[in-house]
Order: structure tokens, then C-alpha cells, then sequence
């Protein structure tokens, strides 16, 4: 039987469509995912059909930067995908506010491309090329989910486009191609480089100075606004004009990637690949490093002759590795001319915010700053915050050209950058969904609920209470998120108290509260914390007390009651053993949907 052959299953995630478990493979003595379609959507066999299809195309595709499809088992009337296991999580954690190196980001486009390369290759265009499906293995990333992959001798499918889409994609659907995928290459190379606050930043100043104040969406949410933008004709500003530290060529190269006439981009991905592997050389020569071309594109290892061994790269001049701003001040005169031998230099050291602890060379030192430290060139200074994006400085031997002090002595300034933004119950949602996209799930529901589209909805008034089955034995942590911007800790609740589970053990979180649907109406979140031993109730000021068993807390500003109660969560349960979050959507009486 194949639930005997596959051991240890355990969960993964969940998408729309499917949930994702992890399993080992008892006959060929292998780790593999297996992909099964949503329980709801079971009996769809529209579903079932499409489910069938994507196994069928992924079989198609043998390429070490495709995810493999093994199996597919069909029990039931339920179909499951069985997939080669990827342990490095997806490229979407490496999106937000912080940024990939522009190094690091064409290695990640030079797989994906090849990838891609097969895929059209077997006669399919991906259509839904974005960071969720781009996942890492072993050193390597791959493509995976041809969930909307179209073959030449299909119909155009119906598809709902994404800030990655081409424009074709929406506007002109039958003039698909391969090069709506390198479209979407592009986006993402773009968001890694400049961080996706920054990206959509920047998209929405071009869209204002290219379309005026009155066309411009200003006030758009981000998925409105993305959209407006897949359909408009508003150009990005070239990288290199956003960020000095990306070079013109790769900032060209990106830009005609992401062409808005097809025709402009390049014709296939082994020219985007052969682009990639002399950006690549010229940018390490740039640098001062050893040169080393992918030994996957025999078209450049022909041309070059040569093929040399992949080195670690570290540039001459300051690098910033989290997209944040640096100020260097430093004497000029004694530094004009670095002496032979490696000089000690005396600084003093400064951040935005004042208490970033810092490292230096990975050493973690004992202050805070601002302090003083002594550094050489070559040596490699952290700075590093909760709640911002870490900044990583390599002392180089530009010093002579920066600035001085008029004291003569050399100073450092990192300013960090805000990581995420906790003004709100939906921020600090999204900063959560992040921070824990790795650790595993546990089921949890609201058995008084009616399920829909992956959230409960509750009419008002209704018993609030969540039924779980923890995995394994531990201490949960209850936190209640609601539309009105407030944090509710229940558990641990303000007395102390908290609440042990047994592992398999079927209970429900909230009988003994007497808890109920109440306004206002709209989205709410249950975040449920699996630890190993009991968290301290936070000692918060400005909280308050809604009954014995909780405290609320306020969103409001940085550093409000609410966001530090979210701060505190994150540090105090560090890696959960298992966590599960669920949405809820208030309703007045007698609603069934949201």
C-alpha cells in the first residue's frame, strides 16, 4: 500500500489547492514531498483533472533545476503528487525588506533560467514564475509548480496575472511566450536587488511622475497597484539610478529583461544565461576576485577556453549586503597612503538606531554602540537589531577618499532599516506568516465555524473556541489579532496560567473562557504558539485588562504595547516546535460568508 511505503509524514504547508507533507520513501530510502489535494476540493473533478494535468507536464521535465515529479498515487478518488523533496525553502523568504547581492542574484537567475530552459524546451511556457515558486535545495534552486504551465496545443487558460506577470499575460493573453517567463525573471531579480518595499517604492514615484498626480494610482493597496501596473506602460527607473551599487550592465540587463514589448526582451533563456555568465566574470573581475563560468552553459566554456574553480568573492569597497545607507568619515592626510603591512586603526562606531549590537569579523562584542573599536582593513563589521535588516560592512582601502572629522579620527554610521512594520494587526500578521514560514504547521479549527476559502467565517455573538490535535507534547501560546488593531494574550494569561497539550491529543482552546464573536466586523487572525516549555506572560506597559484570562494590546505607533507583544512572541518562543495561524472573518448574525 503507498501510505505504508511513505513513513514519518509530516506537515509542510498549504496553498489554494493542495497541502504539502514531507515524507520518507521506505522502499527507495529518500525524503520526497507529497502533494495532496485540498480535502474541500476532493470531489472536484475539475480539480482532480487539473491536479492530473500539472503531474503530466512535470514528467515531461528532467532537469536538475526542475523539481522532479516521482509518482502519482491515486487513492481513494483523492490524487497525490509525490515530488522530489526540497530543503531550502522557497526564494519568496528571501523577499521583503531585505536585499540579495547582485552576485547572488544572477546565480539564483542563471538555475532558474535553465531551468526554464527545459521546461520551454518540452513545449510549455511555467506562466507563474515567482518567488513562491522558486525553491532551494542542496545549493541549487528550482523551479516547480506548473499548476497554470501551458503547452503550445493548449487554449489560452484562464489566469489571474501577479506583480511578476507580463504585461501580455493580462493584456494581449494570446500572444503568451517564452519571454512572458523572462519577464517575470526580471521582476524578480528586481525585487531581490532592491527589496520590495523599495521596488514598489520606486514603481509607484515612476508611475506618478510618468502618469501625473491625477492618473496615478497613489492611493492604491499593493495588489490593486501591482495590477494597474502589469497594465500600464509607466518604464522603472534603471537599478544602478536607484542603487549606486549596482553596476550599469547589470542594471541594462535587468531593464531589458523586463521590457514591456516582448520583442525587446531576449529571445530565449540560453542568451539570458549566456548574459548572465559575462555579467557574472566581468563583475568578479570588477571586484579584484577569481573568475568561474557555470559549467552548464558549453556555449561560454567554449568561447573562454577555460573553466575555473568558484571562489569566495569579497570586494575592495564598502559592501552593503541589506540595502541600507552607510556614511564613512575618516582623516584625510595620514590615510592618503596605506602602509604595507596591515595598520591598526582606532574608530569609533555609531548606528541608527544607538543600541545595534555589533561584531566584528564575527566576533560579537561585549557594547553597544556607539563605542570604539580597532579595525584593519579587510575586517568584516555586523550591526544588527530585532525588528531591522542586519548591516554587514567589509573595511576597505577607499578610506582615503571619504570625508574627515575634524578631529582627525575615523568614524563608522550604519543605519538600519526597518525590517517590517507593526502599525497594525495585518502588518504584524504578515511580519508572523514570514518569521515562521519554515517551522511546521498543526491543525487547528473552529468547530462552531463554517470554513471558506481557507478562513472561518463567524457570525457575531458566536462561541470562539479553537479545537487542535498538537503534534507532540508542549505549552501553547494563544494570541488573538483583530481588525480594530488589537492584540489579545490569552496564553499565557495575565495570572500566569498557562496551557500544557499532550501530543495527539485532541482539545479545544477556550471552552473554560467563555469567548464570542463580537465587533467589529472583518478579518482576525488566531495565532497559536507550540513551545516546548511555557512563555512568561510579557511584562508590556500600556496594555490593559480584559478579564482575568487576557490582556489586550494596542497597535498604534513603533514601539507600541502591540508591537512589542508580537516582539516579545518571536524572541521568547525563538524556533516553535510547531505554530499554526487561523483567519477568521467576523460577520453579522445570520451571514454564512464572508
Amino acid at each position: 500500500m503507498a501510505n505504508e511505503r511513505y513513513e514519518n509524514k509530516t506537515y509542510v504547508g498549504s496553498g489554494g489547492m493542495a497541502t504539502v507533507y514531507r515524507a520518507w520513501d521506505s522502499v527507495v530510502g529518500r525524503d520526497v514531498a507529497l502533494k495532496e489535494i485540498a480535502e474541500e476540493l476532493r470531489q472536484d473533478p475539475e480539480v482532480r483533472d487539473m491536479f492530473m494535468r500539472e503531474a503530466r507536464k512535470m514528467a515531461k521535465v528532467r532537469h536538475r533545476n526542475v523539481v522532479q515529479v516521482y509518482d502519482v498515487l491515486l487513492e481513494n478518488e483523492a490524487a497525490t503528487l509525490v515530488q522530489e523533496y526540497m530543503d531550502g525553502g522557497s526564494l519568496a523568504n528571501r523577499v521583503g525588506a531585505s536585499t540579495m547581492s547582485p552576485d547572488e542574484t544572477l546565480k539564483m537567475l542563471q538555475d532558474v533560467c535553465c531551468g526554464l530552459q527545459a521546461i520551454h524546451d518540452a513545449g510549455l511556457i511555467h506562466r507563474d514564475v515567482k518567488p513562491d515558486n522558486i525553491l532551494a535545495h542542496q545549493g541549487e534552486w528550482k523551479v516547480a509548480d506548473f499548476g497554470v504551465a501551458m503547452s503550445g496545443d493548449e487554449d489560452v487558460l484562464p489566469f489571474v496575472g501577479s506583480k511578476y506577470a507580463a504585461p501580455e499575460v493580462l493584456n494581449a493573453p494570446d500572444t503568451i511566450s517564452v519571454r512572458s517567463d523572462i519577464y517575470s525573471v526580471g521582476v524578480m531579480a528586481t525585487e531581490l536587488i532592491l527589496g520590495s518595499q523599495q521596488y514598489e517604492k520606486s514603481a509607484r514615484e515612476a508611475m506618478l511622475i510618468q502618469l501625473g498626480e491625477g492618473a496615478a494610482p497613489t492611493r492604491d493597496s499593493t495588489a490593486t497597484f501591482w495590477q494597474r501596473w502589469v497594465s500600464s506602460n509607466v518604464v522603472m527607473p534603471l537599478l544602478c539610478e536607484l542603487n549606486p551599487v549596482i553596476s550599469r550592465e547589470i542594471s541594462e540587463f535587468i531593464a531589458n529583461l523586463t521590457a514591456r514589448d516582448p520583442e525587446q526582451r531576449p529571445a530565449d533563456c540560453t542568451k539570458v544565461i549566456a548574459e548572465i555568465n559575462a555579467l557574472r566574470e566581468a563583475e568578479a573581475m570588477r571586484l579584484g576576485a577569481p573568475t568561474a563560468r557555470d559549467p552548464r552553459v558549453k556555449a561560454r566554456k567554449a568561447e573562454s577556453g577555460a573553466d575555473g574553480d568558484e571562489k569566495n568573492r569579497k570586494p575592495l569597497w564598502f559592501k552593503l549586503t541589506m540595502g541600507v545607507s552607510v556614511l564613512l568619515l575618516t582623516a584625510v592626510g595620514a590615510l592618503l597612503l596605506l602602509p604595507s603591512k596591515p595598520k591598526v586603526y582606532n574608530i569609533e562606531l555609531l548606528s541608527t538606531p544607538a543600541d545595534a549590537a555589533f561584531s566584528i569579523n564575527g566576533a560579537a562584542q561585549k557594547a553597544v554602540t556607539p563605542t570604539t573599536a580597532e579595525i584593519k582593513i579587510g575586517d568584516i563589521l555586523s550591526f544588527s537589531k530585532t525588528g531591522y535588516q542586519p548591516v554587514e560592512l567589509t573595511v576597505a582601502k577607499g578610506l582615503s577618499q571619504l570625508t574627515s572629522k575634524t578631529d582627525g579620527q575615523l568614524q563608522i554610521k550604519a543605519e538600519l532599516e526597518r525590517s517590517f512594520y507593526l502599525g497594525d494587526s495585518a502588518s504584524a500578521m504578515k511580519f508572523l506568516s514570514e518569521k515562521w514560514a519554515e517551522v511546521p504547521h498543526f491543525r487547528a479549527t473552529i468547530p462552531t465555524a463554517t470554513l471558506n476559502n481557507g478562513s472561518y467565517t463567524l457570525p457575531i455573538d458566536t462561541p470562539l473556541h479553537i479545537a487542535i490535535n498538537p503534534p507532540m507534547e508542549g505549552a501553547i501560546t494563544f494570541i488573538h489579532l483583530s481588525s480594530d488593531n488589537f492584540a489579545t494574550l490569552v496564553y499565557p494569561n495575565p495570572a500566569g496560567a498557562t496551557l500544557g497539550v499532550l501530543a495527539d491529543t485532541n482539545i479545544t482552546v477556550g471552552d473554560e473562557l467563555d469567548m464570542a464573536a463580537s465587533e467589529p466586523l472583518g478579518q482576525e487572525w488566531i495565532v497559536l504558539v507550540l513551545t516546548r516549555k511555557p512563555l512568561m506572560p510579557p511584562k508590556i506597559e500600556g496594555s490593559g485588562l480584559v478579564e482575568d484570562w487576557a490582556r489586550y494590546h494596542e497597535f498604534g505607533e513603533m514601539a507600541s504595547p502591540g508591537e512589542q507583544l508580537i516582539m516579545w512572541l518571536t524572541e521568547a518562543a525563538g524556533t516553535p516546535l510547531a505554530v499554526e495561524i487561523v483567519t477568521v472573518n467576523i460577520v453579522p448574525k445570520g451571514d454564512t460568508a464572508p
